[in-house]
């Protein structure tokens, strides 16, 4: 990591501990079992909802994360462990001693039906972040031309800064782009988008074997924080 975001990981600890307990565990989690649906012409029909933008012209690729999209079981994560799994995609990092948190998948709130909500209850660490891997059809063609696109609806009850980071393996290299998903979250209805242009990112021509969004919650003590949807999506850019 580069410039001031990666200044500010570093001196808050981030990237030693990742380096050190991640060792891409969450990569190797078969990245085909996140899928929502094989067929392109069909991701692109998803409805966004909480506000978030319909879909951009041109957008040749669309995903939702499973939890945000059916039921998972169980639905809940109590004092979990570091590298501990949830679902079929998602896997949970921080750097609590007393795993002091849960997580939890809300079901019945309206479209979409369900919500992902992270409590921390004397969280003694300085992050929380859930890894979501990547559909395979997002890897077929996936190279510098593309601009990928995050968007997402929170809640929090007290102020928290969110970030979202895009590890893209190319053999033994992973690149990372790391955003801030705007201004700080704080109360209701908070709408934060991020992209990622692969034209400015650390690739090589060769295809990408596997790709993963870390959502990241600076410091999320005495917090909840909920995700009521998040959706990515990618857009051809014009080439060099």
């Amino acid at each position: 990591m580069t410039g001031w975001h990666g200044q500010r990981m570093k001196a808050l600890g981030w990237n030693r501990l990742w380096q050190r307990r991640r060792s891409d565990a969450a990569g190797q989690r078969v990245a085909g079992q996140g899928r929502v649906v094989a067929d392109r012409s069909v991701m692109r029909r998803i409805e966004t909802a909480h506000g978030l933008p319909a879909v951009n012209p041109g957008t040749d690729w669309q995903w939702r994360p499973v939890s945000l999209s059916g039921t998972i079981q169980p639905a809940i994560l109590e004092k979990p462990q570091v590298g501990c799994g949830f679902g079929p995609e998602l896997t949970l990092w921080h750097d609590c001693p007393d795993c002091a948190l849960s997580l939890r998948q809300l079901v019945g709130l309206g479209n979409p039906d369900y919500a992902l909500q992270f409590e921390g209850r004397d969280f003694g660490g300085e992050y929380l972040s859930v890894s979501m891997n990547l559909p395979d059809e997002l890897l077929a063609d996936l190279g510098p031309f593309h601009v990928l696109r995050v968007d997402g609806a929170f809640s929090a009850t007290a102020s928290i800064i969110v970030y979202a980071r895009l590890n893209l393996v190319q053999g033994p290299n992973t690149a990372k782009i790391l955003r801030q998903l705007g201004e700080p979250i704080d109360g209701q209805g908070a709408l934060r988008l991020a992209e990622f242009d692969l034209a400015y990112a650390d690739i090589s021509p060769r295809a990408v074997d596997r790709a993963w969004l870390d959502l990241i919650l600076q410091s999320p003590g005495q917090n909840t924080v909920t995700v009521h949807d998040l959706v990515m999506s990618r857009h051809p850019r014009a080439q060099f």
